[in-house]
């Protein structure tokens, strides 16, 4: 444990690539025939490394959200705006109409029982 602590300790980055790496091996396991895939698998190599003790550099981990984001876009975002078109109509006018409904009954609520904002926010 302590050889793998003192490897990242000296090479900062290479947390992230051992993540990227191990997270695609995860990836390909299959759980009741069904893929990981490599963006779950590398957040649960992530957690595993950071359960060693790893510290990373506040820089590393910011390129490393940024992968995760970028890797989430690039495999989600064709398919989303696939998906626009007159049948997501009816999603966004629910998502509105159910917001306002919320906000307006917890806003309601908040005065009814004399509610301050962080208490009727929580």
């Amino acid at each position: 444990m302590e050889l793998i602590r003192s490897f990242f300790e000296h090479s900062a980055i290479s947390a992230l690539f051992v993540c990227v790496a191990l997270g695609f091996a995860i990836g390909r396991i299959r759980v009741g025939g069904i893929p990981i895939g490599g963006i779950p698998g590398t957040l649960f190599a992530a957690i595993l490394v950071g359960q060693v003790g790893v510290e990373v550099d506040d820089n590393i981990k910011t390129i490393a959200f940024a992968l995760f984001i970028y890797s989430l876009g690039y495999v989600s975002g064709p398919s989303f705006f696939a998906s626009l078109g007159r049948s997501t109509l009816n999603l966004v006018h629910l998502a509105f109409v159910s917001g306002t409904l919320i906000f307006v009954t917890i806003w309601g609520l908040a005065q009814i029982f004399g509610l301050d904002q962080g208490t009727a926010a929580g």
